[in-house]
């Protein structure tokens, strides 16, 4: 087995080779910028076991958190050899490699983000969180929900102020270690899911999000609105796509509705949903974002939409089905009080299975 692993997250890149029993870890120089030397020095590393790219069976990669240019830069790295060479990846968080030695249930895991917002990864009771917290909130969160703080042995200076925070020695070759175990435990990231793990936004996608949230429009969808409706859904779906015909029929249902959302004159997402029991349930049918404006809270607002009506139209509950696998909408839905009463089994055409969430008014 030959692996490649790039950790670019931080001002010195880390890149490690594994072939067969024989291994090595390279240490970029702080002078050294990713773009120009780190595939100069992933080069020179295969070099040393006599290998050039197109013998790597396997790659790993930090996704992050992490320096926003460094992440991106090891990522498109990964994405090429995977598109070039066919390679299967394994993708982890920066957050991983200190999960990696840690035996607690309830924790949280702290990374500086060089300034008064501090990462973190959250273990409570068998659920996970990323996000961050200001710095002098850490002490407060952590008692109350008992949770034990743990960090990075090079990054203990900056959380002096945390109470009790246990420190961890990340070895520069825990990456190739991890990656090594989700490789032999058939754990690999899918190109689509390999994408960096930005738990705070940049300035450029915090000003954009910003302007979206002053220029955007939510309105009720008419025949008129067919050929958007379309659009969008391909651009959202693979499978289970409605036609024109089906959006016509749709509009023209007395009990479906639909709202289409609008960038200046652009329309970026849409969501539907019928009135069941004589008007006392919402079954949200379909909810989808042009992939360009995801994150950004377009669905949100779809979702608040649907809300508004229930309220107004005095609506008992809403229910819906999700894909078992579909992490990242679950969370939104569990965000807004939707919570799993059962499964239905063999729901979709690929043969997975479907949770049933309901919200309560």
């Amino acid at each position: 087995m030959r692996v490649l692993c790039i950790d670019s997250t931080e001002k010195q890149a880390i890149i490690s080779v594994l072939d067969g029993e024989s291994r090595k870890v390279k240490k970029l120089d702080a002078s050294e910028n990713h773009s120009e030397f780190l595939l100069k020095r992933i080069e020179e590393l295969l070099w040393e076991f006599n290998l050039k790219i197109q013998d790597i069976n396997f790659v790993g990669i930090n996704l992050g958190p992490g320096s926003f240019t460094g992440v991106r830069i090891g990522v498109s790295f990964v994405k090429a050899f995977m598109l070039a060479l066919n390679l299967k990846a394994v993708g982890v968080s920066a957050f991983d490699l200190i999960k990696f030695y840690i035996k607690d249930e309830n924790f949280m895991i702290l990374l500086n983000s060089n300034n008064d917002d501090v990462y973190f990864f959250e273990s409570l009771n068998g659920r996970e969180t990323l996000g961050y917290i200001n710095k002098f909130e850490i002490n407060d969160y952590a008692k109350k929900n008992n949770l034990k703080c743990f960090c990075k042995l090079s990054e203990s200076e900056s959380f002096l102020d945390v109470l009790n925070i246990q420190t961890i020695d990340v070895l520069d070759d825990t990456l190739l270690n991890l990656t090594i175990t989700k490789i032999e435990e058939n754990k690999f990231t899918s190109i689509e899911k390999l994408n960096p793990i930005y738990v705070k936004r940049s300035q450029a996608e915090r000003e954009f999000k910003q302007k979206l949230d002053l220029s955007i429009n939510i309105n009720r969808c008419s025949l008129n609105d067919v050929n958007e409706l379309v659009n969008l859904e391909n651009l959202c779906f693979e499978t289970d796509k409605f036609s024109e015909n089906t959006f016509k029929t749709e509009l023209e249902t007395q009990t479906r509705k639909y709202f289409i959302a609008w960038f200046n004159k652009t329309p970026i997402g849409y969501i539907g949903f019928d009135e069941c029991d004589l008007g006392e349930s919402l079954n949200l049918l379909k909810i989808c974002v042009k992939p360009e404006f995801r994150s950004f809270g377009v669905a949100s607002k779809l979702l608040n939409e649907m809300f508004n009506f229930a309220e107004t139209n005095k609506v008992k509950q809403i229910f819906l089905e999700v894909e078992k696998t579909n992490e990242n909408a679950i969370k939104l839905y569990e965000k807004f009080g939707f919570i799993t009463k059962y499964t239905r089994k063999n729901y979709y055409k690929n043969g997975s299975e479907a949770l049933v969430m309901f919200k309560y008014f």
